[in-house]
């Protein structure tokens, strides 16, 4: 973790919750709910999106506000996407529907962040964002719940 930066750090994390959602969408296609992957990956995004709302974000010069302001309307959509995908525990095809559309919302929403955001922090180094936890109860600011 010594030699990597955040842009790094943030690029793999996408791909590592793309990874286990795609997981959550293959075995709700079979009609499988795999409720451990459905809390692995809502975990890993409200961490994701809490170190960037609450610390990359904050540290962009101002000329990215209206990139930002558009970034964390999709983490609203990202948020209550998780909360209906927790609640729906019986329904695979319910599940299969959500996990598709969010899975279609994070691709668009990663290769953006990985192409106009990331590189602004190209030499941070990434240790600290390791002992970052997510707070319990914290909500992104367009989560609308």
């Amino acid at each position: 973790m010594e030699d990597e930066n955040v842009e790094y750090f943030m690029t793999k994390d996408h791909q590592d919750t793309n990874d286990i959602l795609d997981i959550v969408l293959k075995d709700s296609i079979k009609g499988v709910l795999d409720r451990e992957s459905i809390a692995k990956v809502t975990e890993m995004l409200k961490r994701h999106i809490y170190i960037e709302e609450e610390i990359l974000f904050p540290a962009l010069p101002s000329d990215n506000n209206k990139d930002v302001e558009f970034l964390e309307m999709q983490h609203g959509e990202v948020f209550r996407f998780l909360k209906s995908l927790n609640s729906n525990n019986n329904n695979a095809d319910l599940i299969k529907y959500i996990s598709k559309n969010l899975l279609d919302l994070l691709i668009e929403h990663n290769a953006f962040e990985e192409s106009f955001i990331y590189g602004n922090f190209e030499k941070m180094d990434a240790a600290f964002i390791e002992k970052i936890t997510f707070p319990i109860g914290w909500k992104c600011r367009y989560a609308g719940y």
